[in-house]
């Protein structure tokens, strides 16, 4: 695979079950992977940072249950936007 930049590509991870914390975990581990936000749909996991809610070490984003405050604190636009019914994913462009 081609390297067409250096640029970590900004990702938002939707929802922390069982798997969601499984790929959380790896998003930030990822060289090339940057965690932009953590939606949640559990209260009590609002507010918690993304690495404790995983296992690993505080990351600095915080979790929130607000899907549209995760666009709106970002410093980009999403490159896409797809909502299904139980989670909204957003794709963000390089950073």
């Amino acid at each position: 695979m081609d390297r067409v930049s250096s640029a970590r590509l900004r990702v938002v991870q939707c929802g922390t079950g069982n798997i969601g914390r499984r790929t959380l975990r790896e998003v930030i581990r990822h060289p090339e992977l940057e965690l932009a936000g953590v939606q949640v749909y559990d209260a009590a996991k609002e507010g918690v940072d993304a690495g404790e809610l995983c296992g690993e070490e505080p990351v600095g984003v915080v979790a929130t249950r607000d899907g549209t405050a995760i666009c709106a604190q970002s410093e980009s636009k999403p490159a896409a936007l797809r909502c299904r019914r139980f989670s909204i994913q957003v794709r963000f462009a390089a950073a």
